[in-house]
């Protein structure tokens, strides 16, 4: 029996450092990967806000300009330009709910500021409240780990965002915490639950594995 078990756990050993090393390798192209996709986002969220959002806001002065000079001459025209300025007005919203989506975890702000950052927009222009509780320890330095902060940055945007989305949410309640090595983050709603959400979380699980991590989501009653 010994005999026999030698080769087995010498397999085992060898089948474990391999597995390790794929997991190594994993993380490193999953780091690389959420590094050049930051960086994408980043482009992406200035030039739209620069660029698309000054047109907007220059179209949206002219329309105003038009509503005033037409109002008690043209009433079609004036009403007619008061419905285009409300839609200028919802592109401009979406167009800041998109750019704040798309900006990535600000170089040297911690984490616990940024998710406060973070959720203080989402209520502004979703007008959704959130709760926020944030361990005492989670920002010190000496436990900081950049790539996962960035990767739990980028979790809560896009929870987020598919909760305002679909969820009918009226409060959120985001926890973080960090204890020797482990960083945690909950995040919970009111709404209801959303079946079209499966696949943003399958990516979200797939991307937190490779890091070392795990995610966990379910519906609960309330």
């Amino acid at each position: 029996l010994a005999a026999r078990l030698c080769p087995e756990q010498k397999a085992r050993q060898v089948a474990e450092g391999t597995l390790a090393d794929t997991q190594t390798v994993l993380t490193r192209v999953v780091r690389q990967q959420e590094s050049v996709r930051d960086g994408e986002r980043k482009r992406i969220a200035r030039d739209s806000d620069d660029e698309l959002g000054q047109v907007l806001v220059a179209l949206r002065g002219e329309m105003s300009l038009l509503q005033v000079a037409s109002a008690g001459i043209h009433p079609a025209t004036h009403q007619k330009t008061g419905a285009m300025i409300g839609t200028l007005d919802l592109a401009l919203r979406a167009l800041r709910v998109l750019a704040g989506e798309l900006r990535p975890l600000a170089a040297g702000e911690c984490l616990g500021d940024a998710m406060a950052r973070q959720l203080a927009e989402f209520t502004r222009l979703n007008g959704i409240a959130h709760d926020f509780d944030v361990n005492v320890g989670v920002d010190a330095s000496a436990d900081s780990d950049a790539d996962a902060d960035a990767l739990l940055y980028r979790a809560l945007q896009e929870t987020l965002a598919q909760i305002a989305r679909s969820a009918r949410a009226t409060r959120v309640g985001v926890q973080l915490s960090r204890s020797n090595a482990r960083l945690s983050l909950c995040i919970e709603d009111d709404g209801d639950a959303d079946g079209n959400c499966a696949g943003a979380v399958a990516a979200l699980r797939e991307r937190v594995a490779a890091a070392g991590g795990a995610v966990h989501a379910e519906a609960l009653p309330g």
